[in-house]
This record gives C-alpha cells, sequence and structure tokens, in this order.
C-alpha cells in the first residue's frame, strides 16, 4: 500500500507534466519582472500559481485526447497503464481549470484572461487541431507564450524588448513542436493523424523544424541589440553558449551520423528539451536591470 501511494503520485507528476507546470509559473515571473518598478508579490504569487495549474489542466486534457493514441504508442503513460482512471483524469481537469481561474482572478483581470486562453486553445487543439499540418503547432506555440505575455502585461512591462522576446519564444516553441511532431511520426502516422512528417515525409518536417529554431536564433540575435550593452551582451553570450551551441551540434551530429529523419528528429528533441531550462536563465539575464 505504502509503495502504490508513492506510484500514483508519480503517475500524477508524470500526467500532469511537472517540469512544465513549473516552466509556465516561470515564463509568468519572467514577464512581471520585465517591469522596471516595483512588482507586486501578491499578483506575482497568485499568477504564478494559476498558470501552473492552467498548464497542469492543459496537460491531463492532452492526455486524455490522447489515451487512445498512447495505448499503442505510450502504453506506460498513466491513463493506458491504468494507474490513473479515466475518471480520476476527468475530476482533476475540473479541479485544476477551477483552480486557475481562480488564482487568476486574484492575480489580476489580464492573468485571468490570460488563463482562459491558455485553456480554450488546448481543447481546440485536442479537439481539431492535433491533425493539422502546422496549425496545431503554431497554436501550441502561441498559446506556450501566453504565460510570459499575461506577465508582462499585468505588470505594465510591454517593451520593444518583451515583443522581441515573446517572438523568439513563439519561434522555438514552433521549432520544438515541429520536431516532437516528426520524432512522433510512426505513432501519429498508425493513429491516422496529419502531421507536417506524415503529410511531406519526416525529413521535410525535421527540415521546418530546424528553420524555425534558426528563425529563434535571428530574432535573439536582435535582442543583443536592442536590450541594452550590459544585458545584450549577457544574454548573447548565454543563448549561444547553452541553446544555439548545443542544438546546432545535437542536429549536424545527427548529420553526419546519417539515419532515419524521424530517428534524428527524436535526438533533437531530447537536446531541446535539456537546453530549454537554459533559455530561462537568458530570459533572466534580460531581467537584469543594472
Amino acid at each position: 500500500m505504502h509503495v502504490r501511494s508513492f506510484a500514483s503520485a508519480g503517475s500524477w507528476l508524470t500526467i500532469i507534466r511537472v517540469r512544465s507546470c513549473f516552466s509556465g509559473a516561470l515564463l509568468f515571473a519572467l514577464g512581471m519582472l520585465s517591469h522596471d518598478g516595483h512588482v507586486p508579490v501578491t499578483a506575482l504569487l497568485f499568477g504564478a500559481g494559476s498558470m501552473w495549474s492552467a498548464v497542469a489542466q492543459i496537460n491531463v486534457v492532452n492526455d486524455i485526447a490522447d489515451r487512445a493514441l498512447d495505448s499503442v504508442d505510450k502504453p506506460w503513460r498513466p491513463l493506458p497503464s491504468g494507474e490513473i482512471s479515466l475518471r480520476a483524469a476527468t475530476v482533476s481537469c475540473v479541479v485544476l481549470g477551477i483552480g486557475s481561474v481562480a488564482l487568476g482572478l486574484a492575480a489580476g483581470r489580464v492573468v485571468a484572461l490570460g488563463v482562459g486562453v491558455l485553456i480554450a486553445a488546448s481543447i481546440l487543439y485536442s479537439a481539431i487541431l492535433k491533425s493539422t499540418v502546422l496549425v496545431g503547432n503554431i497554436v501550441v506555440a502561441l498559446a506556450s507564450t501566453v504565460p510570459f505575455v499575461a506577465g508582462s502585461v499585468e505588470a505594465r512591462a510591454v517593451s520593444a524588448v518583451v515583443l522581441i522576446e515573446e517572438g523568439m519564444l513563439t519561434a522555438f516553441m514552433l521549432a520544438f513542436e515541429i520536431v516532437k511532431t516528426t520524432a512522433d511520426f510512426t505513432g501519429d502516422g498508425e493513429a491516422g493523424l496529419s502531421t507536417i512528417a506524415i503529410r511531406w515525409g519526416p525529413d521535410t518536417g525535421l527540415r521546418a523544424g530546424v528553420f524555425a529554431f534558426y528563425v529563434c536564433c535571428a530574432i535573439a540575435l536582435s535582442l543583443v541589440a536592442y536590450a541594452g550593452r550590459v544585458r545584450g551582451m549577457l544574454f548573447g553570450l548565454a543563448f549561444a553558449r547553452f541553446v544555439v551551441a548545443p542544438v546546432v551540434r545535437c542536429y549536424y551530429g545527427g548529420v553526419v551520423t546519417g539515419g532515419l529523419a524521424h530517428l534524428r528528429a527524436r535526438e533533437l528533441f531530447r537536446g531541446m528539451q535539456k537546453v530549454w531550462k537554459f533559455g530561462f536563465l537568458c530570459l533572466l539575464l534580460l531581467a537584469y536591470r543594472r
């Protein structure tokens, strides 16, 4: 019984994808910290909590929608493996959704609106847009940056630098999503989904993902000029060392060694997952004001 309780806790952490929950909360905090002046601690905490809950709710909705696909492609996931029941997952969606909206209202109307956009986008994606060529990827990329936008708007910190940061984040997440769908080429094909990798081939999907990453790098380069001498230099060095270099090394290492495109996409996807946390470090350097 004691062992089972730990297994269940691990399953819940898996289904909500706890790391992405903290990523959403941290993006909101970084958006608020883009403000030059005083940042209300209460709004910061409630807002971060609302985004954490919203991302958790979105991830559970995604697993519910994907349970048939995961039973073939990822049978170890909590729902197809039976670790978490469909009823329990549905109840958690309702609780997390209500909690995220309540916390968002406590933080401010902009935050509550951002939570609503996130939840609506996740339902739209899971119900309609998942089996589309690029449209679903673009929606997910835009939705992924909503916490950052909500934080900066709530703190009245919208500026040229913040807008460029938003563009950079969107481009990175678009690259991330395209590479992910290319890595899932086999499972998505068996499920009858229509993604860029299935419609035009995994080689095209992988190249499209890499192109989106290069767009992200070009936007990041413009930040070096806009962010100011010290912040721009710190950001540029950190981004080049901890984000660009590992991804480029991973991609071109796969080109040299060869192999099927969707298998190379899996390696690239793992590499992009690892550098994501260093992206937060780069954004934190941009929030540095002295």
